[in-house]
């Protein structure tokens, strides 16, 4: 289920598109729509074909997310030491893992409902977070928090999910973090491209 609602909140929004940008709980409350929409209408044909659930999540969710912040925010001190090259070959196969599982999670959605808690930026500050709650039956609601900024960009995105007091960034910190001191960059990539490869050979 942890990884489920992650699936969902992570990556789940996507601005309207409007010339005026929209308020974050409008972007996150728009996009969930969306994407549940499409995967109560497509659910059978993404279950028959993995490709066609990550091309809805790469085209439809990812360009929401503000991608250049969380690998800063993911790698912490390291992303100041690494070569343009190396930046590159991370953030490329780190972004190919949040695709593929949480991708893949989608497959467990079950119509649970999610509410956008009300929302005021009043201070008009540039980072916000908007929480929302997951509705179970079968078990306690959860809350969500959703850690979003709009610094440099033409519109909210999201860098952070914090989930049951869990922040997505800092768990991939930590276990990236030991991963680097100990072996370096290179291995860190190493390990991520052997899971995508992984995963792209048992879809």
């Amino acid at each position: 289920m942890k990884r489920l609602i992650s699936a969902i909140i992570f990556l789940g929004w996507a601005s309207a598109g409007s010339a005026e940008m929209a308020a974050p709980d409008v972007v996150v409350r728009t996009t969930i729509d969306t994407v549940l929409a499409s995967l109560s209408s497509n659910r059978d044909q993404y279950l028959l074909d993995k490709s066609q659930l990550f091309e809805m999540v790469d085209q439809v969710i990812m360009p929401h997310i503000d991608l250049e912040r969380t690998y800063r925010l993911v790698l912490g001190s390291h992303s100041r030491s690494l070569s343009p090259e190396k930046q590159t070959e991370f953030n490329t196969e780190f972004k190919n893992l949040l695709l593929r599982t949480y991708g893949t999670a989608f497959y467990d959605y079950t119509d649970q409902q999610i509410t956008i808690k009300p929302f005021e930026n009043t201070d008009n500050e540039d980072r916000v977070t908007v929480y929302a709650e997951l509705v179970r039956t079968d078990a306690p609601n959860v809350v969500l928090e959703f850690k979003m900024t709009n610094r440099g960009l033409p519109s909210w995105k999201v860098y952070d999910l914090v989930t049951e007091g869990v922040s997505l960034i800092s768990n991939y910190r930590s276990q990236y973090d030991g991963i680097i001191s100990r072996n370096g960059i290179d291995a860190l990539i190493a390990q991520l491209a052997d899971k995508n490869k992984e995963a792209s050979t048992t879809q």
